[in-house]
């Protein structure tokens, strides 16, 4: 299912995160694997920030789970 999610609009993938079909966490790591894996051939990143981005996503999945968003 993540992979499969890379290919969804934005909405659909918050959606997805709302209902807890997919966690944020999950979804953020599917990008971040899918980015270092092109970044070699397309060079459209100047940097990744992988911590970050899963750290946001952590906070994102608690505050989901105790019903504060």
């Amino acid at each position: 299912m993540t992979s499969d999610a890379l290919g969804l609009e934005l909405h659909a993938a918050a959606r997805l995160i709302r209902r807890r079909e997919i966690s944020a966490v999950e979804l953020v790591q599917a990008c971040i694997a899918r980015a270092e894996e092109w970044q070699p051939s397309i060079n459209a990143f100047i940097s990744i920030d992988s911590d970050r981005a899963l750290k946001d996503a952590r906070r994102l999945d608690r505050l989901l789970a105790r019903g504060e968003i």
